[in-house]
């Protein structure tokens, strides 16, 4: 006889790191419109910098538009 397995339900991942969303996304505050479209159409968008602590504040400061 099969045994039953539970179905998961997806869990959210809060972020570990609050990052200052402004603060994060002033270089390209007159883009925000441009880039809150991509992400609504979930187009890809390239994140480079010069440092790693920089570009993931930013990819989670563009995740906070959505959410």
């Amino acid at each position: 006889m099969p045994k039953h397995e539970q179905q998961q339900l997806p869990r959210l991942i809060p972020f570990v790191y609050d990052v200052n969303t402004y603060q994060s996304l002033s270089c390209v505050l007159t883009h925000i419109q441009l880039l809150w479209e991509l992400i609504l159409l979930n187009e890809p968008i390239a994140i480079l910098g010069s440092f790693p602590t920089r570009c993931s504040q930013t990819v989670q400061a563009l995740g906070k538009l959505f959410f």
